[in-house]
């Protein structure tokens, strides 16, 4: 009788390893340069291997993993969870395949984060892209190619981009809502405030001076 997990496994350029700064606990940050290899989280290695080392273990997919070939993944390193509040799921990691589909320009399930040497660039790289790509790979329409353009957008804004299209994928939420909840812990911290200054003072020590009269 066939035992196993069901586990996510997210397929990614190796330099995604770096671009988000994975806190690498065991192995080697680089190992995913290797087709074959994968990395997986701290809470996932004690589940499969408890106290054994995970690294060097072979995981096999009994299926086909998208955009990947390869069906046995050797862990190459184990990283620390994530926190729940990012963007980043705390899934198995490995490289899909070199140049998959890279000819496709109609897959619109893709993620691309940039990490730019400065934050101020982000003008000129897109200026750079948008005057040498040629947008009509991406359009039948060659008006509509014409008003195309790729645009950056921070990654502390993307929260309250209010995407909707695969919330899977985009975390998002409402600004006005956060400020409103926000707004009302203030309130509950003032309002406890005045609360506990009311509560000392009616608990304050009083002194009684006694006077003697003839």
């Amino acid at each position: 009788v066939k035992t196993g997990f069901k586990e996510m496994v997210t397929t990614c350029s190796p330099e995604a390893v770096k671009v988000f700064d994975f806190h690498i606990i065991k192995g080697d940050v680089d190992c995913l340069e290797q087709s074959e290899k994968a990395i997986i989280p701290l809470s996932l290695a004690k589940k499969l291997f408890g106290d054994q080392p995970a690294v060097g273990k072979v995981l096999h997919a009994e299926v086909v993993i998208w955009t990947k070939s390869n069906r046995d993944l050797t862990i190459g390193a184990v990283y620390q969870d994530f926190p729940e509040n990012t963007h980043l799921r705390t899934v198995v990691y490995t490289a899909m395949d070199t140049g998959y589909d890279i000819d496709n320009w109609q897959w619109v399930n893709f993620m691309c984060y940039l990490l730019l040497d400065n934050p101020h660039s982000k003008s000129k790289v897109e200026d750079s892209f948008n005057t040498s790509f040629d947008f009509t790979k991406i359009s039948w329409d060659s008006k509509e190619a014409e008003n195309l353009q790729m645009n950056l957008t921070p990654l502390t804004d993307i929260y309250f981009m209010k995407d909707k299209r695969d919330p899977d994928k985009i975390k998002s939420g409402n600004k006005n809502t956060s400020l409103l909840l926000a707004f009302i812990a203030l309130l509950i911290v003032f309002i406890a405030a005045i609360n506990f200054t009311n509560f000392s003072t009616a608990l304050a020590p009083m002194r009684i001076k006694n006077v003697n009269t003839q």
